[in-house]
C-alpha cells in the first residue's frame, strides 16, 4: 500500500510538473532577439519585410523593430521603418503554445490598417492576432515556428 501510495505520488507530482513547469520557467528565461525576414514577390513589386524581435525577460511585452523594402521591376527601392511595442499573452499546451497579441502600439511607422503598407508588418504586431507557436530545439538554440515548420531563432541580445 505504502509503495503504491509513492508510485501514485511521484506520477501526480511529474505530471503536475510537466504543465507547471512554462509558468516556473518563463520568469527566470534570459531576453531573447529574434530576426525575421518575410518576402512577398508580387508582379508589380517585391517586399522584403525585415524585422528584429525582442522579448524581454519574464515579460509579456515585445518590441519589433523593423523596415520594409518595396522594390520595383526596375529595380527601384523604397524604405519603410516600422516600430511596436506589442502587449502578449501566452497559452501553453503540451507541446506548443498559443501567442496572441492584446494590444499594439505604434511608435513610429505606418498603422497596420494602411491598405498599401499594413499588410506587409509582421502578423504578431498586430491587434488581436492569435497563432499556435511550436518550440524546435537545435544544438543549444531554441527555434520557434508552425507547425513543422521552424521559422525563428532566438538569440542573444547584443546590446
Amino acid at each position: 500500500m505504502k509503495v503504491a501510495f509513492i508510485a501514485a505520488s511521484c506520477l501526480l507530482m511529474m505530471f503536475l510538473g510537466w504543465f507547471s513547469l512554462p509558468y516556473l520557467l518563463q520568469p527566470f528565461s534570459g531576453d531573447c532577439r529574434s530576426e525575421t525576414l518575410i518576402i512577398y514577390d508580387e508582379p508589380e513589386r517585391t517586399v522584403i519585410s525585415h524585422g528584429y524581435w525582442d522579448i524581454m525577460r519574464g515579460s509579456r511585452e515585445g518590441h519589433l523593430n523593423a523596415y520594409l523594402a518595396f522594390i520595383s521591376p526596375q529595380g527601384d527601392e523604397r524604405k519603410v521603418n516600422v516600430d511596436r511595442t506589442v502587449n502578449l499573452d501566452y497559452t501553453y499546451h503540451i507541446d506548443s503554445l498559443t501567442a496572441s497579441t492584446k494590444k499594439s502600439f505604434r511608435i513610429a511607422g505606418p498603422d497596420t490598417q494602411d491598405p498599401l503598407v499594413g499588410k506587409y508588418i509582421d502578423p504578431l504586431a498586430d491587434e488581436k492576432f492569435s497563432a499556435r507557436i511550436y518550440l524546435f530545439k537545435l544544438g543549444n538554440q531554441l527555434i520557434s515556428g508552425f507547425h513543422y515548420r521552424p521559422l525563428n531563432r532566438c538569440m542573444k541580445p547584443t546590446f
